[in-house]
This record gives structure tokens, sequence and C-alpha cells, in this order.
């Protein structure tokens, strides 16, 4: 107000005054509310108020007139700048400690205040630091630093951690909420000062009133005074020719030293930009050359009072006054006594007449100037001494100009700090002296004081005017980004570290000379972390809010650097779970005693010590635990708590597992928490920093903070809101419910007040008016329910002693009754948390594997952190699903291409993270499991964002997580189990516990017992709880099986009758014998629907592009039509394959059932082992163990193979996840399965099976196993491309015949208006968020209407933006109607939204400040802005053609893309001779299929594969990209018309169309695939499970006699077989039958091999026959058997049916590096009438540069099969 009264006068006073009294008459308002806050908010004296009152009854007077509202002016300034400059120097933002932070009234109760909350500051400065720090920071400086905020951070008490903070108590409830409510109404008509012009325009004001005083001594120059304060440069020389003709001697004295440089330093000042640093020095120098001029102008010249000199004059005009009545007199008596005229009307009568007259007008005004001293007024002469003094010695001219050029040319700035305080000290003292000494002669003393305090002012502000430095001012601006509401204002980015609060702390400590020992404790550490919190939760928030299921490259490295700090805290930062006694391990019952109270703590013992203290003087006691409670705080401060820690674990989780893009409330108000919190932990040195230029208004965060700190209806000040409802009684606030006491204990406090007097001093009573009192100053906020009813409980038991002995007229009354109905209720409250206890217990223990996290973010993140750096991947989406090398043995080219290389340094970490799971106990399994799968999902963001070689961790992880996962409903039910008996019983005692209004020892009694059994409940479960998941999971595996503990092979009770199926297969479903759905080939469905018309030839020729369109492009539409009629409709061999596994699994139960039947020999059980052996053969099954690589028997190579997931994919039916989910966990309990097989017979070996059997067994469940793994690799890798190219084609579904050219361009302005738009929509949450809080605070009935349409107003234009756009996150194409949508639709919308925003702003502008407003209005105007510049580029240059290098490279790709479709869906028509249905089983015992070896099992596992391979849609899917990428560069390329580009667009359209039906077929092969999958893993399920009943238990048999367990060597008994006549074809037998084609290993030769034969006959060189070549057994050992020299073979080259079948393999599986070895079958897709059947048949193979499709090439290439690896392993049957 002051500054824009000076800016007024300062227009108005020179030349002329005309307008003035209007031009002020605009600010009476202002005045007004300056006056009615002041008077409401502030304990200001009035008599600071009388001035501007005074200028408001002139303004309001009709009769004031200009000039005398200038003199009015001129006589009120000077009060107002002194009592303004008065509170600049000295107000409550210079120490705001001045002011006790808690609102809590005066003890009347308890002695000494020892029970009151105390304020403990744990700031980073010491007090003696502070001090000093305050002492250079007074004055009119401080409002220019972050003082604001740091004083509502105190208000609010906050940060939260500061130890002993009360904020909310029931003493202060209301208190608390009228205080926030009167704030409210000042931050919304809070307005930004002005402060920089003002400053200068008072300057120069003040110099210019100096010019006008001595403007007799000035003359005519005034005007050149004027041009010579606005111009800008000017000579010293030319200044001073200026005063030349100065005669005053004081100014002569000082125009050089003081003026000239005074004038320099404003005109330099106009120069420099407003608010710079050299601004700010420059109007520095200027305050200090202005007060000094003044200073010395205004000192009195002479020792006479000037207020007494008119009482002089007018005793001298008394006197001539006297004298000229005299003359009259005699003038009178003259003429009466002459000429009888007594009144004579003489000349000499007349003039005295005149000059009496004149005399009096001069007296009345000299009366008016006397000023009436109090008779006890000190002697004007010692003030005129002690004035003079000053100017002499503290404001000596040269003195303050010295030291004035000390701090200027002082580059530390800290040297003379000590002389600038110690001057400002003398200054304010003598300052202070004269206003309260000499307060008699204040128009003496105030214009000095207001000199003086502008010396003060240049020296404080040239002192603390220094560059701050860059870790300061990032300080400053990360506080503001903190501070931010709505925080939608980019993404949030700090680079503070440790270190920087040190580099600040010192800094500031240097800055003001204070030394770093007399600091406090600097704990930067929790600093640090709420920052680090507060950045996740925002980044988080901006993740969410930009619809983005990953954190995005601009953000990871920002994420990971956050949790990497806080992953690397010291092992103590993060808060133990019990802490270590003092005097070592305590005993048994200690223990039990603190675990009992960490769940029913004695809260009571607080409010007993009081009562004590009451009786007891000597509360010693008392003193010690109090400051023992706050040490103890202090030092927990520094430590990250469980609260903190499972936060992070959260945010982990939810950062990277991108499955919420929905931003709630709750998560909108955690993250405002947390960042205003980290604000306030900054404060305590931002407060003594400059603001930022950047600074933008924080009122909506003050005022959201305002309504959640005084909010009882719901605790939402916790920085960890969760949607968990369960509460602990005894641990957690629950202010709702709390201040409902307050009602009665204030009556009770009333009526012991009462009492009192009739009973003075009774202990009784005084104790009970003690725990009242502090029960009602206890913080309802942080202290739980059941320490409130605590007190109220000791308040009854004190009651009683009372009322026993109280008649009824002293009675406490109905107070009494209302405080134990209320702890009665408060009792059936704690009676219904019991039944919450478990899981409470279970959330506690949980916490225990969250600590885990820092440790497992370091072995994951170990590679990274370790500087060692991650290589980019080529592909590397498509390595994520590749599967290792070994999977692929057999198949070399399946190999190159899907095959990656493991990195075999991950073993130890498996082995370190499976250990990890395995030794958990059951309560923290999910915990740690959870762990896992965070760090999978960060791994998988990391390889998606940055395509780095960390996919091999990323695999490993996430199979881990899978597999364990299976176990997890396992688990589950067994800590049901575990749980059911203890919580029946705990809910049985819920109901005998019966609690009412009884006596209070009776209550204490029952309330302890029934604590104490609860506790043993607790105790109970934790034993449970205790239980490893590996004994679990061991039990589990072993059920049915054997017992778990078993030692040995004999170590259990013969089994004479075969277990039940529920027995032998636990994990099997329910849906045993389900009939197996029809093939997905079956139901195959073309779309033949484009919404692009398709390009003819005309269209071609029409824009001459024939030369550069080949026939592929030219008949799309042909191949579309084609493809729907070559595509066999009959099942594909995975259907085959999976009719063939669940017709033997009915096989296995079916022979099963049938050997259950009674009386079933143990021979009859033998051949059914040995038919089962046979048929796995006779499917293609090996048992060989060089059949299957060895990493097949490494669970840590397991875990490497791909993850199969149809996860957030809705393209798929219901029947492929459910078949894949199945398939998955079969997969996984096999792996346990032969796990456990493997382990039990080489450990416990087989008392009933043959080593020979039990080899066997392991061969083929190896085989199948490896077999499944290849299918599960092919498959996960199958999964991501048919979602790849889906998802690739979706984004071309509404293009009909163009795109819009410059795509680049209109895909990054799409991305911006999406950007800008979300950011709106979620601006406007978050103000709907901060009104609906804040409503609570807003006064009057129409308000609360306003704001109830304010909120219903915004919400809906929130909605209707959601509704109306469907973000596309700048992906391309950018297609014209949504560039229409968005120009047209979109721009009116956000039309309508600004009118309703603003619309909103007015109605609100005097509730809330339209600040909160602003980022709504930024964002609505430049998606505006955006949206309305959204056009298509409808220009065509005019040397624009058609076959441009764009347009050709287009249908190059166009071409290429139609090939590869093609050669992929012919792959599938030329096996269509190949598929045959498997036949029924035919042997008696259902385990046999005709000898077919095209329809067994393996075969068609294998032709799978190839069809799979063959079909290669990662190519496709790469040629998709590349297409797109012509596309968008052909819409950018300016050389190229509408028509070619049109022709093209509408062409790859066409396209997609077809590849989209080939991607038919490739989903029906897929969930033909998973279909046999689920079967395929099902049966090696159920092998596993009957090899491992064999292995243990053996066949069951009845006795020995009739077939009972024989020895285990032989595993056969007596038995025979036909075979057994002669000789078996084994050593030297000659038996009927050569059975050596039907061995699977050398061991069973060996063990039949003669021991007594010691030397073999010799024998005689023997060639084998044709048709024997294929027989008998390659050893590894010697075996002396009969010798054979093989048969010459033919000349491969001359066999030509052989090179014909080589052919025949290549053409079907191509080779995937050679592009000519794949080619488009001509004949198949352009003949029309061929039949399919001859195509198959007679089909050629073509190079891609053949000139006829029907042409005999010359030199024709035929490939055949590649050469044997030298290094593989024998091969089965002569061939892999």
């Amino acid at each position: 107000i002051i500054g824009t009264l000076l800016e007024i006068l300062r227009q108005y006073q020179f030349p002329s005054c005309d307008g003035i009294t209007e031009k002020l008459r605009e600010h009476c308002s202002e005045i007004k509310s300056f006056i009615s806050k002041t008077l409401d908010h502030t304990q200001l004296p009035l008599g600071d108020l009388r001035p501007y009152q005074t200028l408001l009854w002139a303004l309001e007077s009709e009769t004031t007139t200009d000039g005398i509202l200038l003199h009015i002016m001129r006589s009120i300034l000077p009060r107002m700048v002194f009592s303004f400059n008065s509170h600049q120097w000295c107000n409550m933002y210079n120490d705001l400690d001045s002011i006790c932070s808690h609102l809590v009234g005066p003890s009347l109760w308890n002695k000494d205040d020892r029970e009151a909350p105390k304020n403990v500051s744990l700031s980073l400065l010491g007090t003696a630091a502070k001090k000093c720090i305050l002492a250079s920071n007074a004055g009119p400086t401080r409002i220019e630093t972050n003082v604001n905020r740091a004083a509502i951070f105190r208000l609010l008490c906050l940060p939260s951690s500061d130890a002993t903070t009360t904020y909310l108590t029931m003493e202060n409830g209301e208190a608390r909420k009228s205080q926030a409510k009167k704030l409210l109404p000042l931050f919304t008509s809070q307005r930004v000062p002005r402060t920089h012009k003002q400053q200068i325009e008072m300057i120069k004001y003040l110099l210019e009133t100096v010019f006008d005083v001595l403007q007799e001594v000035f003359g005519e120059v005034r005007l050149d005074i004027n041009h010579l304060l606005e111009s800008h440069s000017t000579k010293a020389s030319d200044i001073a020719s200026v005063f030349k003709n100065c005669e005053n001697k004081i100014m002569q004295a000082y125009i050089s030293k003081l003026v000239i440089p005074l004038i320099e330093s404003i005109q330099a000042a106009n120069e420099s930009k407003e608010g710079s640093f050299p601004w700010k020095r420059h109007v520095a120098r200027a305050w200090i050359y202005l007060g000094l001029l003044r200073l010395n102008l205004l000192v009195p010249s002479s020792p006479i009072d000037p207020g007494r000199k008119p009482a002089a004059k007018v005793e001298q005009l008394d006197w001539f006054l006297a004298e000229i009545r005299s003359n009259l007199l005699s003038h009178s008596l003259h003429f009466g006594l002459s000429y009888g005229d007594f009144a004579p009307e003489s000349r000499d009568t007349r003039q005295l007449f005149a000059l009496a007259d004149v005399t009096s007008k001069k007296r009345a005004n000299q009366e008016k100037k006397i000023i009436e001293r109090p008779s006890s007024a000190p002697l004007f002469h010692d003030l005129f001494r002690e004035i003079h003094h000053f100017c002499k010695t503290v404001a000596n001219a040269t003195s303050v100009l010295g030291l004035m050029d000390s701090i200027e040319n002082d580059i530390s700035g800290s040297s003379f700090r000590s002389q600038e305080v110690n001057w400002q000290c003398s200054a304010s003292s003598f300052c202070t002296r004269l206003s309260t000494v000499y307060s008699m002669y204040e128009d003496v003393t105030i214009p000095c004081i207001n000199e003086i305090r502008a010396i003060q002012r240049g020296l404080r502000e040239l002192a603390l005017n220094q560059v701050e430095s860059p870790q300061s001012c990032l300080m400053v601006k990360t506080q503001n980004k903190l501070l931010n509401y709505p925080f939608v204002k980019g993404r949030f980015s700090h680079r503070l570290t440790k270190d920087t609060y040190s580099k600040v702390l010192k800094e500031l400590l240097l800055r003001f000379g204070v030394d770093e020992g007399s600091c406090g404790k600097q704990d930067t550490g929790a600093i640090h972390r709420s920052i680090q919190l507060a950045a996740l939760m925002q980044l988080q928030v901006d993740q969410m809010m930009n619809h983005r299921n990953h954190v995005s490259d601009d953000n990871l490295d920002e994420v990971n650097s956050l949790f990497s700090s806080l992953a690397h805290l010291p092992e103590n930062a993060v808060t133990p779970d019990k802490r270590a006694s003092p005097n070592g391990a305590s005993n048994e019952d200690d223990q039990e005693e603190k675990e009992f109270r960490e769940y029913f703590p004695d809260h009571g013992a607080e409010f007993e010590r009081i009562v004590a203290s009451s009786l007891d003087d000597d509360d010693e006691g008392l003193e010690t635990n109090q400051n023992e409670f706050n040490c103890e705080i202090v030092a927990d401060i520094s430590q990250l708590s469980d609260l903190e820690l499972s936060l992070v674990v959260s945010l982990h989780n939810e950062i990277f597992s991108g499955g919420r893009t929905k931003i709630d409330d709750n998560t909108r108000m955690r993250t405002f928490i947390r960042s205003y919190e980290a604000a306030s932990h900054m404060s305590h040195l931002t407060q003594w920093m400059r603001q930022s230029e950047e600074d933008s208004s924080s009122s909506g965060s003050h005022i959201l903070a305002l309504a959640l700190r005084c909010n009882v209806n719901r605790n939402a000040w916790s920085s960890n809101l969760s949607s968990d409802s369960i509460k602990d009684f005894h641990s957690d606030p629950f202010p709702s419910e709390s201040i409902r006491a307050d009602l009665s204990l204030r009556n009770l406090l009333v009526r012991v007040g009462q009492l009192l007097r009739a009973f003075p001093g009774h202990a009784v009573l005084v104790s009970l008016g003690q725990v009242v009192e502090r029960v009602r100053q206890l913080d309802i906020q942080v202290v739980s329910l059941g320490k409130v009813m605590s007190g109220l409980e000791v308040i009854l038991r004190k009651a009683q002693d009372w009322e026993q002995h109280a008649s009824q007229h002293v009675s406490l009354g109905k107070p009494l009754k209302d405080i134990s109905s209320l702890v009665a209720a408060w009792r059936k409250l704690e009676l219904q948390s019991w039944s919450h206890l478990l899981t409470m217990r279970e959330n506690r223990r949980s916490m225990r594997g969250k600590r885990h996290w820092p440790r497992v973010y370091s072995l994951v993140n170990k590679s990274r952190e370790s500087g060692e750096t991650c290589a980019p991947a080529i592909n590397s989406l498509a390595n994520y699903t590749s599967s290792p090398t070994w999977v692929w043995k057999g198949h070399p080219k399946i190999s190159t291409r899907l095959g990656v290389d493991v990195d075999a340094k991950m073993d130890d970490l498996a082995k370190v993270l499976d250990t990890f799971i395995l030794t958990s106990n059951i309560a923290e399994f999910w915990a740690r499991l959870a762990l896992i799968k965070s760090f999978a999902n960060e791994l998988t963001n990391e390889c998606k964002v940055n395509r780095c070689k960390r996919i091999s961790l990323a695999r490993l992880l996430k199979s881990l997580c899978n597999y364990y996962s299976r176990f997890a409903p396992l688990l589950m039910q067994t800590k049901e189990k575990f749980r059911e008996p203890i919580e029946k019983r705990l809910k049985d005692e819920v109901k005998l516990a019966k609690w009412d209004e009884q006596s209070y020892y009776s209550l204490a009694a029952s309330s302890e017992k029934n604590h104490r059994k609860l506790m043993k409940f607790l105790r109970e479960y934790d034993e449970a709880l205790d239980t490893t998941v590996i004994s679990i999971l061991e039990q589990n595996f072993a059920g049915g099986i054997r017992s778990s503990n078993q030692t040995q092979a004999d170590d259990h009770d013969p089994v004479i009758t075969i277990p039940s199926d529920s027995s032998l297969f636990p994990a099997l479903s329910p849906e045993k014998n389900e009939a197996l759905p029809p093939s997905k080939m079956q139901v195959l469905s073309f779309s033949q629907k484009c919404i692009a018309k398709a390009v003819s030839s005309e269209d071609w020729l029409a824009a001459r592009l024939t030369d550069s369109v080949d026939k592929y492009v030219l008949r799309i539409s042909h191949y579309n039509k084609r493809m729907e009629s070559i595509i066999p409709r009959n099942d594909s061999y995975a259907y085959h394959a999976a009719v063939v596994a669940a017709e033997m699994t009915d096989a296995i139960f079916f022979r099963i059932s049938s050997l259950r039947e009674p009386k079933t020999t143990k021979q009859a059980k033998q051949r059914a082992l040995v038919d089962l052996f046979k048929c796995l053969k006779e499917q293609g099954y090996s048992s060989m163990k060089w059949s299957v690589p060895p990493n097949i028997r490494s669970p840590h190579d397991m875990l490497q193979l791909p993850v199969p997931s149809l996860d957030n994919i809705s393209s798929w039916d219901n029947s492929a996840p459910a078949a894949l989910e199945k398939g998955e966990s079969y997969f996984h309990r096999c792996q346990v399965e032969i796990t456990r097989l493997r382990f039990e017979i080489s450990m416990f070996g087989s008392q009933y099976m043959s080593q020979r059997e039990m080899t066997l067994m392991q061969g083929y469940s190896e085989y199948i196993l490896f077999m499944i793994c290849q299918q599960r690799g092919m498959i996960a890798n199958m999964i991501q491309s048919v979602h790849g190219i889906e998802s690739f084609i979706q984004l071309y579904d509404s293009v009909v015949d163009t795109i819009p050219m410059g795509q680049n361009k209109l895909s990054d302005d799409t991305l911006s208006f999406e950007k800008s738009l979300l950011s709106l929509i979620e601006g406007l949450h978050q103000v709907v968020l901060l009104i609906k809080e804040s409503s609570a605070l807003v006064e009057g009935e129409m308000a609360r209407r306003h704001v109830h349409d304010i909120v219903a107003i915004l919400t809906s234009c929130a909605s209707t933006l959601e509704e109306n756009y469907v973000p596309c996150t700048g992906t391309t194409p950018i297609t014209s109607d949504r560039i229409h949508h968005i120009s047209t639709k979109m721009s009116s919308i956000l039309g309508e939204s600004k009118s309703n925003i603003l619309s909103c702003m007015d109605m609100c502008s005097d509730i809330f400040p339209t600040k909160i407003f602003d980022s709504c209005i930024n964002g609505l105007n430049q998606s505006l802005s955006l949206s309305l510049s959204f056009r298509e580029d409808q220009e065509e240059s005019g040397l624009a053609a058609s076959n441009s290098p764009g347009v050709r490279a287009t249908l190059q790709h166009i071409s290429s893309l139609v090939q590869n479709t093609l050669i992929a869906v012919q792959s599938i028509v030329g096996e269509k001779d190949k598929e045959v249905t498997a036949n029924d089983p035919s042997s008696t015992q259902g385990l046999r299929q005709e000898d077919d070896t095209d329809s067994t099992l393996c075969q068609n596992h294998k032709d799978m594969l190839e069809e799979m391979y063959n079909l290669w849609l990662e190519q496709i899917n790469s040629e998709l990209a590349e297409l797109s990428g012509a596309l968008m560069y052909l819409h950018d390329d300016a050389s190229t018309n509408d028509f070619a580009r049109s022709l093209c667009t509408r062409a790859s359209v066409s396209s997609f169309l077809l590849v989209r039906n080939a991607l038919q077929i490739s989903k029906a092969r897929l969930g033909d695939a998973l279909l046999f999958y689920q079967k395929h893993s099902k049966l090696l399920y159920i092998l596993l499970r009957v090899f491992r009943a064999l292995v243990a238990k053996g066949f069951c048999a009845d006795d020995v006699a009739d077939g009972g367990e024989g020895d285990g060597e032989g595993g056969a008994g007596e038995m025979k077989f036909e075979d057994d006549v002669d000789g078996t074809g084994m050593g030297e037998g000659d038996g009927k039958k050569d059975v050596t084609d039907e061995l699977e290993n050398e061991e069973q030769l060996l063990g039949l091999k003669d021991e007594d034969n010691q030397e073999a006959p010799s024998q005689e060189k023997k060639e084998l026959k044709e048709d024997e070549v294929d027989t008998g057994m390659e050893m590894e050992a010697d075996f002396e058997g009969e010798k054979f020299d093989l048969p010459d073979q033919p000349d491969d080259d001359n066999d030509d049916s052989n090179s014909e079948n080589e052919e025949e393999v290549d053409r079907e599986m191509g080779d995937g590096e050679d592009p000519n070895e794949q080619v488009v079958d001509e004949k198949m897709w352009d003949n029309d009438e061929d039949d399919l059947q001859d195509l198959n048949q007679e089909e050629e193979k073509f190079e891609e540069n053949s000139k006829m499709a029907g042409e005999q090439l010359e030199d024709e290439m035929r490939t055949g099969d590649g050469e044997d690896n030298e290094d593989d392993p024998p091969k089965e049957d002569g061939s892999q």
C-alpha cells in the first residue's frame, strides 16, 4: 500500500496535483481490507493503523480537495513509513520460533507442564547457529526468502517426524478448524507484491521531496533533476553541473559524496533488469546514499526544541499585540477627551487595526505549531546531542560508505559479516532508544528513524545480495516442484544428493559467519529419503496420467537412480523388527512380555504416572522417562521405517507392473501428502534462501494440507494410505472415534472444577483433572484409540475412588456415566477387531519378507551398479521369447533362428533366489514371491525400453516367479489349514467375552485376562507361520508315493493295493475324461472385408507405375480369395498329437483300473509296464541318455525357458488361455516330479524295480519333458509374433484411402496434444479433489452451494474430455479422422470447457484463490491451440511425380510382404498330404497303435515344429515394420503426387488383409498347439507319478507266492516270456528273434551278459545283409559280441530317390538365411483350376529371379541335408 501511495504522490505532486483524489479512491477497498485483516489477525498497535484510517476518512469525504489531500498525505506518510519499517525489522518471520507451534492452552492441572507437548526441533541448525543467522537475516529482505512457506509448515507442525509435534487434539480440535477457516480467505485474497518497481519509485519520491523542500535553492533545475532520475546513464560531470548553483551548505557538502552517487545508482537500476542481482545491488546502494543524505538534512540544527519555537514566537507576537493595543488606547483617549470621540477612524487607527489583525493571524498560525511536551519529557538538548553523536560515529557517511565498499568487495561475503551485523545492532538499538526514551519528540525522531532504517535496509540487502550456488538454487527449485498443486507440470526430476545438503549447509554457515561446530545433528538422510519417495510417486502419477503401461525411456534412468539410492542405505537404516537388549539376550519371560506388549501396549502407564505424581512430589523418574522417550525418537528419525520400506516395495511393484493406468483420489492424495511432507523437510534450509524467480503459487497445496490436517473424520494425513480397512485397535489412530470423548471430558472437567471449590486441593479430584487434561492433549491423529480408552479407564478408576465415598449431591454425575458408556462401546470395537488379529499378525510377519528388498535389488542390479555397460541387443523383443540353443537339439535350422545363447553366470544367482524362496516361511512367501515378480517386471521394462542384454536375467526371474506361483494355492491351503482351528477358538473366545458398563477393576481384570488368551493364540499361529516352504513342498511332493522322512528304499511297510487315482495323481484336474474340443482348423474363417478400395491394373496404369508394380502387388485380391480355397480344413499335426496324448492318458487310466481288479497277478502288472514301455517307443519316444541335452537335468537351465503368456491379450477365445494355464500347471508339476524321480532313483533306489527299468523310466520321462520344452518355446515365440502382427495391423483398421501428409510431424503434434490434454484432465481431477476436501472450511450457505456447483461442473468437464478422446500415444499412422476429430470436435469441447472453468473461477473468486486454476487454464489454452493447429497439407508440389523413389521403395516392401505371407501359408498347404488322423488303440491293453510312423506322437511333434517354423511370423512382423516406415516416409516426401500415395496406401491396406488371414491360420494352428501342450504335459505328469509309485511301492502284489515282490535286480521275478525258450539274441545265444533293435541302452546287454564267459570265441569276418544294417546297437564300451562289416552303400550322388527326398525336406523346412530357398509357388497361387492334390505332388521350387513359373531352369539348384556334426552324440535309429 505504501509503495502504491508513493507512486501516486510522485506522479501528481509535480507540477500539479489535479486528479490525485480520484486516483487514490481507486485503492480504498485495498486499504479497508488491510485494516480489517490487521485488526482480526494481528496484534499490531492501533496507532499504526490511524494514518490509514485518516486517509480513508479524507477519501470518503466529499469536501476533500486535491490540495488538502496532498497536504494530508505528506503529513501522515512519515508515520506510515515508520510503522512499516518497525514491522519489517520486528516480526514473527524474523524468528518463527518466537511463537509456539502447538495450539495448546496453559496447563491448569499438571505441575510445571511436564506432561504437556514439548517443542523439540530437529533442525539442521543448532540454537547458537540459528540465532546468528536470524540476526543476519532480519529486516525487509526476510520477506524475499522462503519464510512464508516455512511459517505455514510450522503452523501445520510439519514435518511430522519432528519428535513430539502435536497438531490435533481434543482440546484444540475446534480451534484448529477455526484457524484453518480463517486462513482460507487470507490465501484467497493473497496477492503477489510488486516490490521491485515500488522500491525504486519510493527512492525517487523521497529524493524529489528533498529538492521540493529546497526548491528556493534549486529554482528552475527541478525539471532537469526529474530528467536525471528517469535517464539511464549520465556522466558525473553533467550531474554536478545541475547542482553547481546550489547555495545550501549541507547540500554542497554532500553533492559529490552522496547526491551524485545516488543519482548514478538510480540510473544504473533503470538500466538493469528488475529483480536481478545487479539491480538489487544498485537499489541497495541508493537506499544507503538516500538515507545518509536525508538523515544529515533532518538532523536538528539547534539544541532548541523545534516544537517549542512556535511558542516563543507566540510570546513575541503577544508582546507586539499588547503594544498595538496600547497605541490604540492612547489614540482613543486622546480623541475622546479632545473631541468626545472615543472610537476615532483616522488613518493611524486603521493602520493599527490592520497590523493587529495580521499579527493575530500569525499568532494563531504559530499557536497551531506548538507541540506540547509532557512534563516528564527528557530535555531536547539530550536528544540533540545523541543524534549528532550517532551521525558523527555510527552513521558517519565516511564509515558507512567504507562498510558498503567492504561488503561489495568481499567475494566470500563472510569477512565483513560481523561488522555489518554489529552496525545493524547499533542502529536498531539507537532507533529503539529514540522511539522509547524520546517518544515525546516524534516530530523529530520519526523522520530520523526512517532514514536510519533506510541505511539499514541498504546495507542488509547489499550484504545478502549474493549469487547463490547452483546447489542452493536446485534445492529451492525442488521445493517449488514439490509444492506445485496440481502437480501435472511435467515429470518430476531432481538431482539432489546427500552431499548437496551438506554443501548447502556449509555454504549457509560460511555466508553468515557461523562456526560449523554450533550446528545440530545433520540428519540429511531423512530429508533425502522423503524427496526420493515423493519423486517416485510423482513419476508414477506421470506414467499413469500419460497412459503408459511401462516406464518410458526419459523416466527410466530417474526411476532407477531413485530406487538404487533407496536400496543402498546402510544396514541399520532399515528399522529392525526386534531390538537387541542392552544387557544381551533377555530371558524367555521378558521376551514373551515384550512380545505381548507389542500387540497390547500398556497405554495406561503414562496416565498412572500422572496419578502417582499427584501423590508423590518426586518426579525424577518421570523426567528420565520423558528424556529417554525424546532421545529414542531422535534416534529413530535417521532410520528407514517399516512403513517407508513398505511404500518403496509397493511403488517398485506398481511402477514396473504397468497394470494400472487409472489414477484414483487415493493415489493423488498419497502423492500430495508425501510431496508436501518432503517439501517441509527442506524448509530448515530453504527458509534462509531467496525465492526462485520461477516460483509459482503454492496456495493450493497449503489449502489442501490445512483441510487434511484438521479433518478428524478421515485420517488422511498418512503417506502410506492403503485400501486395507483392517485397523489395529491398540496401534492405529481413529480420530473420528477419539473426538467423541471430548464433550464428556469437558463436562467432567467442569464438574471437577465445581467440586474443587467445595473440596480445595483434594488429591482424587486433582488427579482426575490432571488425567483429563492429558487425555485431551493427546494427538488423536497419531495415538491409537486404545491409548485414549486407557486414559478414560484410569479416569473411571479414580472416579470410582471418589464416587464410593461421595454423596449424591457431590457425585460426578452424568459426565462419568457418559465416559463409562463410551468405554463400553470402544470395548466392543476392540472385540470386533479380535477377528482380524490373525490377519494383522500375517501382515506383520510378511513385512519381514519385504525387508529383503534392498538385498535382492543389489543382487539383481549388481552388473548395472558395478559400472558394467549393458550392450544393446538386436531385436531384443524377439530374443525375449527365444529359447536357449540347447532346446532345439536335433533342429539346427530352428536353433539358428530361434535359439539364443544363455549367460552361464546366472547359475549362482538362480541358486540364491531359489534358496531365497524355499527357505521362506509361509508368512513371508507371498511377500518374497512378489519381490521376485517385481524385479522381473523391472528387467522386462528395461529390455523393452533400452533393448539391453539382460534378457536372460529377466527370463530367469520370470520363470522362477511363474514356477513358484503354481504352489501358491497349496501354500495358501496349508496356511488356512493351520489357521482354521486357531481362528475357531479365537471366535469362540469372542463369543464368550462380554464387556459392559461394569466396574473398572472387574473390567481391567477381564481385559488383561482376555489379552493374555489372545496372545496365546497368536503365539500358536506364529509357530504355524514359521513352517518353511520347503517342508510343505517336500511333504506334498512325497504325498501318495512315499513318506517325506523316508531315508532308505525299504524304509516303509509293503503295499499290496494300488493307490487310488486321487492319491496317485493329486494335481490332476477333476475332468479326467473330458472330451477333446474340435480342432481350430475346423472352425477357421477368413475375413474378406476391406474398407479400402482394391487397386486395379487401370489404377496403376493411370499412375504410370506399371513398371514398378510386380504381380504380387497386382494380384493381392486374387491371393486373398485363393487362400481361402486352398487352405486345408483338416486337423493339424498338433491336434493329431493331442488326440494321441489324450488316448494314451485314457488308456493308462483304463489299464490301472483293470489292474485293481481282485486276483490280478503280478505278471499281469509287469506285463502292463512292458506294454507301457513298448507303447512309448512305438510313439517315437527315446530313452537314450544322449537323446536329450544335459541341460534338461539342470533346474536352473530350465528356468531360462521363455514363459508363454496370454495376459493382456484380448483377441483369443477362452479356450486358449485355459489350455495354456493347464499346460503350464502340468509342466511345472512335471519339473517337480522328474526331479523327485531322479533323486529317489539315485538316493533310494528300488527293491522292486531293476536298474534297467528305472533307467527306462528316467530316459522316457526326460525325452518327453524335452519335447514339451520345445513345444513351450515355440508357443511362446508364436504368441509374441502373433500379438505383434495383430497389434500392428490394428493401427491401420481405420485407414480407407490415404493418410495425411507429414506423418512424423503429425505424430509429434498428436503426442504433444495428448500430453497437454491428459495433463488438463488430471489437473481438473486434482482441483476437484482440493475443492471437495476444503469444502469443510467454507463458511456460508451460498458459498457451499457454489462449491457444490463448481465440483459438478469441473467433474463434468473432465468426464467429457475423457469420454470423447482415446489417446494413441503418437503411434502412426495419424488418420484424417483423428485429425478431424481433434480439430473440430475436441476444439469445440475444449472451448466449452474453457467457458465452464472460467465461470467456476468467477464463482469461487471469493472462496478459493484463483491460482489453483492456473495449470488447468494453461493446459486448456495449450490444448486448444494445438487442436486448432491440426490440419492436413492439401497442397501438392508442381514437381511431384508418381514414380518417385519413395513409391518404388513402398511397392517393393508391399511385394515382399505379400510374398512372405504366401510362402508362410503355402508351407501349410504343402504339408496337407502328410497329415493323418491318429487311429484308436488296437491292442487289448489299449496302449498300442498301428504301425504307422507318420501317425506317431513324436512325428506329429516334429511336423508341428517344422510347420510353425515355416510360418516365419517374425519375418512378416519385420516386413510390416519396414512397410510402415516406407509409408511414413512416403507421406513426408513432397516429390510424390497424391494419386501415387493413395494407391500405395490402398495396396498396403489390402496386403494387411492378406496378412490378417494368414494370421487367422497361425492362430488356429497355435490353438491346436496349446491343446497339444496341455495334453502332452498331462501325459508326462501321469507317467511320472506312475513311475515314482512303481519305484517306491512296486507292483503292489498280494503276496510273493502269487507273484509277490522279487529281488530288486530283475524286477520280473520268475516270469517267463515266449522268447525264453532258446535264446534272446543277447550275448552268445542264437534265439529265435534278434531283439537288439528293441533295446534302449547298452545296460540291458551288460546286465544279461554271461559273467562266467571269460573269453569269447574267435569270430570270422562276416558281413551284414541289407535288411540287417539298421539292427544292432552301438556301444560305448567294448562288448564281446559278434562283429559284422557293413555292406557297401550306393553313392549318394547317383541315388536319385535319396536326392529327391532330401530336396523335399529342404523344400518343406527351408533355410531362413537365403531368400532364394523359400519362394512363392506360383503354380499354386496363380492357377485357379489346378487341383490342390496335383499341386502338392508336382510342387517345384524356383529361384526368385526366374522369368516364368513353368520354365525349366538351367543348373537348377537343389539343396540337401546338411552334414552331420561330428560332435553330435549318436542318433537314435540312424536319424535325429
